[in-house]
């Protein structure tokens, strides 16, 4: 299997403008494979997340992939706690009559560590805490 090492330099080049640089190198030899240059990108446009996706074409053959030792820094960067995902990532339901009904989505888990989910949930009326 080969090992690629993708590296994104975000590099200021005047006042209010950056280079954004995408090169793809071979894990061992370090020999460079190839490269992708956007030129003078305001500032502006540089917010948001950076993501990497791995899929395939549905239900065909092909290449997967995976990544490992995702690393980022930088002043540029920041953390925003409120654009993380929790354990639940989503939720639906219905009720018909007296009765809900309930899904939810769960980000993957260690079925090891987490063998288990529960629903906490308060009746109509109850106090906080109850």
């Amino acid at each position: 299997m080969e090992k690629i090492t993708l590296d994104c330099h975000i590099d200021p080049i005047e006042s209010e403008y950056f280079d954004i640089r995408l090169v793809a190198t071979d894990a061992v030899s370090g020999q460079e494979l190839g490269f992708a240059l956007l030129h003078k990108v305001p500032s502006e446009q540089l917010q948001g997340g950076i993501s990497l996706l791995s899929s395939s074409e549905s239900l065909g053959e092909g290449a997967r992939w995976g990544f490992s030792e995702i690393q980022t820094g930088g002043a540029k960067k920041t953390k925003n706690i409120s654009n993380t995902l929790e354990p639940v990532v989503g939720y639906m339901y219905t009720v018909n009559k007296e009765v809900l009904k309930l899904t939810c989505q769960l980000m993957p888990l260690d079925t090891q560590a987490l063998s288990a989910v529960s629903l906490e949930y308060k009746m109509q009326g109850d106090k906080i805490g109850d």
